[in-house]
């Protein structure tokens, strides 16, 4: 089940067991609290239309009526009227000089190319729908048509999502660059399908940025990163991350605590509501004291010991002749929190390493969605583009730029604004 164990929620089915976590009912009512400020629409000065409204008769006798002074207004804000596409004709003039005799002919804009073609807000509308809101091309398609009378094909929303991914190809590299040299970065990785088999899709972000990319299999991780990986443990990062610290998710140890605690292991529940106290403390954001830590250090150390003492004294698994020892998954548990106890732990000596992965989660998340609502990618490059893209577009929204205007900006503007300080989260 999805909640003692690493797979998907949707893997449960339609009947779902009684949650039995940590979670309580609240007892305030649903709805806003008191004290909550409330957001209200205001009016606006810059009005585009205004109708009036006259009564046609006396409410009273039914007489007629003249026009007083007194009015009461309501504002209504509503999308524009659905309208036809702007038509431009870009005309290339030829002059002669009277001088020389020598005819010259204007130049057509930089990305005016063909006697017919659309136009730069297309394709920057048609890569946000594909992107941002993972509509499949032919219902985009659709949606323009709903929109301007004009149906685009799906070779052409392909062909300008691609050209967009090209364009933006130096600030995806410029993103990686910057993610790895920050002192807490967080992965995560999703498998894939792509052209017909598996591929892994890899996320590596920070509060401020997103870095996504696909490899052909789930080692594939980022070699040269720097400062604290926060991951789940998976062992491609310890292996080929030697110069970083590594800090692992205390949620996935929650899940995998959960599962052995069900089956009678009582250390494991003993350390499922340590882990989930670590996590508590963590969101408040407050320093913990020495003291603190101690404690949680001592009770953790207990724990472990206790785990590895209640597995030592069972009777032993049978062994093959050649690979590893095999061991029960709460002895291979015990074991982990054994060699890996400062990793483990982290979160309570360095306040940038959070308790959980929940950042990295949450920017694989999109990946996922993708994936349910068109299947698979047709094409290797299909999905390369859309890492691209999808990087560019998620680092604009961690620092609160409006994706539409981030597709019509300059490559090399945008990476000097992905490269300085990101807006505080409330402005």
């Amino acid at each position: 089940m999805s909640h003692n164990s690493g797979m998907p929620p949707s893997s449960d089915g339609l009947r779902k067991p009684k949650s039995t976590g940590k979670k309580t009912k609240s007892k305030r009512p649903s709805g806003d609290q008191p004290g909550h400020d409330g957001v209200t629409k205001n009016r606006s000065d810059d009005v585009d239309y205004t109708e009036d409204h006259y009564p046609t008769v006396c409410a009273g006798c039914g007489g007629s009526l003249t026009p007083d002074t007194t009015a009461t207004v309501r504002q209504v804000h509503d999308v524009p009227k659905w309208q036809p596409l702007e038509v431009t004709d870009h005309i290339a003039w030829t002059c002669h000089c009277e001088t020389c005799g020598v005819s010259t002919t204007g130049d057509f804009p930089a990305d005016v190319t063909a006697p017919v073609q659309y136009g730069q807000r297309m394709s920057e509308l048609v890569v946000y729908l594909g992107v941002e809101q993972m509509i499949p091309l032919r219902r985009i398609s659709h949606v323009i048509a709903a929109m301007t009378g004009t149906r685009l094909s799906q070779g052409t929303v392909y062909n300008m999502i691609q050209s967009f991914a090209q364009r933006f190809q130096a600030v995806h590299t410029h993103i990686a660059e910057l993610v790895k040299h920050e002192p807490v970065t967080h992965f995560d990785e999703t498998g894939m399908r792509v052209d017909g088999s598996l591929n892994w899709m890899h996320t590596t972000g920070t509060e401020t940025h997103c870095y996504d990319w696909l490899g052909t299999s789930r080692g594939d991780v980022m070699e040269d990163a720097t400062g604290v990986a926060v991951h789940d443990h998976w062992p491609s990062y310890l292996s080929r991350q030697p110069d970083v610290q590594h800090a692992f998710c205390l949620a996935h140890l929650v899940h995998e605590c959960k599962g052995l605690a069900e089956s009678g292991e009582t250390w494991a529940k003993e350390m499922t509501s340590l882990l989930y106290e670590i996590i508590r403390l963590d969101q408040l954001g407050s320093p913990l004291s020495a003291t603190v830590i101690e404690t949680i250090e001592t009770h953790f150390d207990e724990l472990v010991q206790e785990g590895l003492r209640y597995h030592n004294q069972l009777d032993p698994l049978p062994q093959k002749s050649r690979g590893r020892t095999r061991r029960r998954p709460g002895h291979n548990l015990a074991l982990r929190f054994f060699h890996y106890r400062d990793d483990t732990l982290r979160c309570l000596h360095n306040p940038l390493v959070p308790a959980t992965n929940n950042l990295a989660e949450r920017d694989i998340r999109p990946l996922k969605i993708k994936q349910k609502i068109s299947g698979s990618f047709r094409t290797k490059a299909g999905a390369q583009d859309f890492a691209v893209l999808r990087s560019v577009l998620e680092t604009a929204r961690k620092r609160q730029l409006n994706a539409l205007d981030v597709l019509g900006t300059n490559p090399s503007e945008l990476m000097v604004q992905f490269a300085s300080e990101a807006p505080p989260p409330d402005t």
